[in-house]
């Protein structure tokens, strides 16, 4: 049992799937009433955010009118919803970009090499500081490579708020479910040159960092319009930071002879996993030794 788990819970997608397959919904939601009851029980209501959020409704009535309505709204049922959202969107996905980009880079020696030479450069053997994001431009631009290849979600999913008619004459109307395939954008040849290629300089350095408005929304990788990922800028710098240290300590080399496979959910991810020989970078090993 305790494989099994250990093999299901690689992921949130999966650690989701799991505990619902496993023990039910009910499960999940009990779980997480429990901790709801505990939290309103025995936690002061200024100890913590989730408290708060918790003790909305009883202090709607000393609230201004504007915010009356939004706290007597929340629900124990909308909490829960909320908190699978953040688990989902803010781990799975900066995860998965991290996945396919040390991936990518160690395919490609030539690129991991001026990562990681711009990476000593900048941050001088140091973590990294706010300050040194802007200037690791080319670890920036491999990351939003890797998110152009590999995309997550791969798919967006939109409702027709009217009836509408899309390019090419198809009809749509309100309430349907449109789905939108990122993946095939990132990838096709009538868009992107070399479209299946690792190329981490299609985007330059000294311009700004790619996004749907100046790409002319043939790079999505976070939506765009009034209801794109409201967390692009964290994520983004989530992962360069993250990023930058692994590559600051690390080599790493792809094990030999395996077969990555993708699974799509949420995001893309490794179907079995991603084996990598890992090992203390020369500088590093000479950096630890010097502070002996």
């Amino acid at each position: 049992m305790l494989a099994g788990l250990l093999v299901e819970l690689h992921d949130t997608t999966r650690l989701v799937a799991f505990v619902t397959d496993q023990f039910g919904i009910t499960f999940f939601t009990a779980a997480h009433d429990a901790s709801v009851t505990a939290r309103c029980l025995f936690m002061p209501m200024n100890l913590h955010a989730l408290s708060l959020v918790l003790h909305l409704p009883e202090q709607a009535s000393f609230m201004p009118g504007e915010f009356r309505d939004l706290a007597e709204a929340v629900s124990s049922v909308q909490l829960r919803d909320d908190l699978l959202s953040m688990l989902v969107a803010g781990h799975e996905t900066t995860g998965s970009v991290l996945t396919w980009t040390i991936y990518l880079l160690s395919k490609d020696p030539t690129a991991l090499r001026r990562a990681q030479d711009e990476v000593d450069r900048v941050l001088q053997g140091r973590l990294p500081k706010y300050e040194d994001v802007k200037e690791l431009k080319y670890l920036m631009r491999c990351i939003n490579e890797s998110m152009r290849l590999y995309p997550h979600p791969p798919v967006l999913l939109r409702r027709a708020i009217v009836d509408d008619v899309l390019p090419g004459n198809y009809k749509v109307k309100a309430g349907q479910d449109i789905m939108i395939s990122v993946y095939n954008i990132h990838r096709s040849p009538e868009v992107w040159d070399r479209a299946d290629e690792f190329i981490p300089e299609r985007f330059d350095l000294e311009g700004p960092v790619p996004n749907e408005s100046n790409t002319d929304f043939r790079f999505i990788p976070f939506s765009g319009g009034p209801r794109k990922c409201v967390g692009d800028q964290f994520a983004l710098l989530e992962a360069i930071v993250a990023l930058a240290v692994v590559l600051q300590k690390m080599d790493m080399q792809l094990v030999p002879d395996q077969k990555i496979n993708m699974t799509t959910g949420a995001t893309i991810h490794t179907t079995s996993g991603l084996y990598m020989n890992v090992s203390l970078r020369k500088v590093q090993q000479e950096a630890e030794l010097a502070l002996r």
